[in-house]
């Protein structure tokens, strides 16, 4: 015996409560980097036409972002470099809304990342110095890459310190006189003539640079003191050619100026 055919009539009243996501899920830049993040609705069934949904971001947190870049209706959050100051964190919301269905809304962190200072000694590569002549160290070329201008070295702490080998330990380096060398907290420092022994062990130069709540960072390079001189000759092109390591290049209808320089008198 057949039962009867029942008939059910099953009526859509909203469409699926969607989720909301965004690619990419978690995101960390530097200052000078732009930020994009999109959200997306995901549906579980019954995917709902693009044109029903409408996106908005606010800020809830962090240092202010320009309203301009809070785009409303639009599902991409976009931030050109230099907007946020490094260090920086900022928590955006999206919501998401459709007719006839409940607003959802997630949390998006963006974070601005800190570089870590640029320690650099000029020319930083071992040396060999005569005894009776002075020297000079520079780092100058030293920087923050989180300044806007690289060449801004303000709040910039530089330190140096001299250590030499002495029966495998490390010991601070000391002048002909006995006494321990010292450097005023300057981009450069100066050794002069006769200041240092002529050893078989290296002086090791150290600067440290550093900032108020920042990481410090470091070069190093080493001297080695000579008691005879070494003759070493420099040539600077003035003009007509360019020297590339120890090749000379230059213009065969050019007239060739250099300039030739020794380290001994």
């Amino acid at each position: 015996m057949e039962s009867e055919p029942h008939l059910f009539f099953v009526t859509k009243t909203r469409n699926p409560t969607p989720t909301l996501q965004f690619v990419p899920s978690t995101l960390t830049i530097f200052q000078d980097q732009e930020a994009s993040v999109r959200a997306e609705a995901s549906f579980s069934a019954c995917p709902v036409p693009q044109s029903d949904l409408i996106f908005t971001w606010k800020q809830t947190s962090g240092p202010l972002v320009p309203e301009q870049y809070l785009n409303i209706g639009n599902p991409r959050f976009y931030k050109p470099p230099n907007v946020l100051e490094p260090g920086a964190e900022i928590e955006l919301v999206s919501t998401l809304s459709m007719q006839g269905q409940p607003a959802v809304e997630n949390v998006f962190i963006l974070r601005i990342g800190i570089r870590p200072l640029v320690a650099k000694i000029v020319g930083a590569q071992d040396k060999q110095i005569w005894a009776k002549m002075g020297f000079t160290l520079s780092a100058e070329e030293s920087f923050d890459p989180n300044m806007k201008d690289s060449a801004d070295r303000t709040g910039l702490i530089f330190e140096w310190s001299c250590e030499m080998a002495e029966d495998s330990v490390a010991v601070p380096c000391r002048n002909t006189s006995g006494g321990s060398l010292t450097f005023l907290q300057n981009p450069c420092i100066h050794i002069p003539p006769r200041t240092l022994f002529a050893v078989d062990r290296k002086y090791v130069f150290t600067v440290t640079v550093a900032k108020q709540a920042r990481s410090s960072s470091s070069a190093r390079v080493s001297i080695l003191v000579l008691a005879t001189a070494v003759s070493a000759l420099d040539m600077t092109v003035m003009s007509g050619g360019s020297l590339i390591g120890r090749t000379l290049y230059i213009n065969p209808k050019s007239n060739v100026a250099i300039h030739a320089s020794s380290n001994v008198a």
